[in-house]
């Protein structure tokens, strides 16, 4: 009989030791849910008279996602993020064919850097708002307005390197989205970031192949930052052009941030698109914003702005994640005003 009982006794506090153990691994992983409102009022010019409007995602992009987190020892972590983009003023889809369009992917991560496989935004997209007084996003960002550049690759694999001495650097390269070798190469997307202090200093570099590889885009972006305490100075230079002569151009950017209030910065600034081909449509826009916060989840902002386009240039003024309202023809030169409120979940 007592032969029977231990093996049954040790079954038992195995099983109470595994148990115990899974309890422990699980306290080491997260999940998370997350997410931004962002909703605002326009009024802009188009050519066609004041047209008002209320959309999503003007200074940043409305969204709702989860990421996680699992610690796997040896101080190494496996990571994912599913983010979807919304547009809070009607609650659609940012984008009704892909369940999460903004994010999508899995990784690793330790002392030796972060390595993600999936869908993921590009280093530019991560970099311009460190270019820009204005985030490089709503209507009064020259910067997001005259810029052409990939937001996010589907299909990609990225590597980020760790921050040694303020310096970083990140490689992502997309693998082409068809089965047939004539159809595409992929793309690949590079950058380097240096912070230290008040100043700031980055650089990236994108070549994209299109699905057909009869086009290939090519940019990039090169600026900084410095930080005076109640005032910040931005810089950026952006160039763009592609093989099929779509465009060709060069864009400079100037603004700056002041903390009037500890609740309240107001921005101003100036970016010109230079046309490099012999169209000449070239274009500047003047603008101001101010960004008031309301609570530690909540702020307000308001913008105002206008884009002088020459020739035939049709540059519209748009948001983080929202088209400009269409221009009457080319050539014309808008401008407007928007007031919006973001709060964050």
């Amino acid at each position: 009989m007592n032969q029977h009982i231990q093996p049954v006794k040790l079954t038992v506090a195995g099983m109470l030791c595994l148990l115990a153990a899974t309890h422990a691994h699980a306290q080491d992983s997260s999940v998370t849910l997350y997410g931004l409102l962002d909703t605002f009022v326009e009024m802009t010019n188009a050519g066609q008279g004041v047209t008002t409007r209320m959309a999503s995602s003007g200074l940043y992009a409305s969204r709702i996602g989860l990421r996680g987190s699992e610690d796997i020892g040896g101080g190494n972590r496996v990571n994912f993020t599913l983010e979807d983009g919304i547009n809070t003023n009607n609650g659609t889809a940012a984008d009704p064919t892909a369940a999460f369009n903004r994010q999508a992917w899995v990784g690793m991560s330790g002392n030796w850097g972060d390595l993600r496989i999936g869908r993921q935004n590009t280093p530019q997209f991560l970099m311009i708002n460190r270019l820009d007084a204005f985030g490089g996003a709503t209507m009064a960002s020259g910067l997001d307005n005259l810029a052409t550049y990939t937001f996010r690759v589907s299909n990609s694999v990225s590597y980020q390197t760790p921050t040694i001495a303020g310096i970083k650097a990140q490689i992502l390269y997309g693998l082409s989205q068809s089965t047939t070798p004539q159809n595409g190469h992929g793309n690949i997307h590079v950058s380097a970031e240096y912070a230290h202090g008040p100043v700031y200093l980055g650089a990236n570099y994108e070549r994209i192949t299109s699905a057909t590889a009869n086009d290939v885009q090519s940019d990039g972006f090169f600026g900084g930052s410095y930080d005076f305490g109640t005032i910040k100075l931005f810089a950026a230079y952006h160039h763009a052009q592609d093989t099929a002569h779509l465009y060709d151009k060069d864009v400079y950017s100037v603004s700056s941030a002041y903390t009037l209030t500890p609740f309240d910065i107001v921005s101003a600034g100036y970016a010109y698109a230079y046309d490099r081909t012999s169209a000449g449509n070239d274009a500047g826009e003047v603008s101001l914003m101010i960004r008031h916060t309301f609570s530690k989840r909540t702020l307000l902002y308001a913008t105002a702005s206008r884009i002088d386009n020459h020739n035939k240039a049709a540059f519209t003024m748009m948001g983080a994640a929202v088209a400009g309202l269409p221009l009457s023809h080319p050539g014309y030169s808008p401008a407007g005003v928007q007031i919006g409120v973001v709060h964050f979940f």
